[in-house]
């Protein structure tokens, strides 16, 4: 079929039908005698799963991760398993703040309570606004937000703070030091970017099998940067820029999942160098 024929069962536009082609989701289509793209009912399979995954919340880039392990390694199944692991896990933490977002709202303006205007000062514009938050907010931020002490990575006078870790598992946990590996994602407070970085870091630390959590370090950083081992994923710095500012070479699964696996190979090398103490080294007869 054409392309206005598969647009018209599948209720996908022509312009969107081109863009899936382009980022791999269609396959590029045969061409008939006249030039003409030529689609089978493969089309039809496939536009039907990128209509129902999106419905699950799933990303382009996780659908066509998905399509392609179908193309070329067979039922992908266990992979999806462990992508719906990841979105539980992120929703459990955005139901989590939203929960507490909602406490502190209600906190700040109890059902039925009525607003005084005369508490406004006048260097105020709401009091309800922006007199100190209640007490619950403050409970949840000492639940979710510690300073590090970690002498590798000093407060940056406040600004650059640790605010939580991605635990492979899905909870907060305090930084494992147990592989020697660390995995950090810096950005700034607000970052747009920051939500599909947590995702990426989280999918990347649970396909290698990587038991530590990652760092998250929210400052004035061109957001959102991967660090493996202070090595920045998309390219080496001798110095991280301190700017504020969304990065135009965002990290990329291919990138965090190469340096992740080169972190690995080198600590797997330097385990196998380990001498045992008692173990004498005899010169080369």
């Amino acid at each position: 079929m054409r392309i206005g024929q598969l647009a018209a069962q599948t209720g996908y536009s022509v312009r969107t039908l081109r863009f899936y082609e382009q980022i791999g989701i269609l396959p590029t289509p045969e061409r008939t005698p006249g030039g003409y793209r030529a689609y089978d009912q493969d089309a039809v399979t496939r536009l039907r799963f990128v209509r129902s995954a999106q419905t699950l919340g799933l990303s382009l880039a996780e659908i066509a991760e998905v399509l392609r392990i179908r193309d070329y390694q067979g039922p992908p199944c266990s992979y999806v398993a462990e992508l719906l692991d990841t979105h539980i896990s992120a929703l459990d933490t955005r139901i989590k703040e939203l929960t507490a977002l909602r406490d502190e709202l209600r906190a700040r303006h109890p059902v039925g309570d009525e607003p005084d205007p005369a508490r406004c000062g006048i260097d105020q514009v709401c009091y309800v606004i922006e007199d100190d938050a209640p007490t619950q907010q403050t409970t949840y931020q000492k639940e979710t937000t510690y300073q590090s002490n970690d002498r590798d990575h000093p407060s940056d006078g406040g600004r650059n703070r640790v605010t939580s870790t991605i635990d492979p598992g899905g909870k907060a946990a305090v930084p494992d030091r147990g592989s020697g590996m660390r995995v950090e994602l810096l950005h700034y407070e607000g970052c747009p970017l920051a939500p599909a970085a947590h995702r990426l870091v989280r999918q990347c630390l649970i396909a290698l099998g990587v038991p530590d959590p990652a760092l998250v370090r929210v400052g004035d950083y061109p957001s959102p940067t991967v660090l493996v081992n202070g090595t920045d994923v998309m390219g080496t710095a001798a110095e991280l820029s301190k700017a504020r500012m969304c990065r135009v070479d965002v990290p990329t699964r291919e990138r965090v999942l190469a340096a992740l696996r080169a972190a690995l190979a080198t600590e797997s090398q330097d385990q196998n160098l380990v001498i045992p103490r008692n173990q004498r080294l005899d010169p080369p007869p």
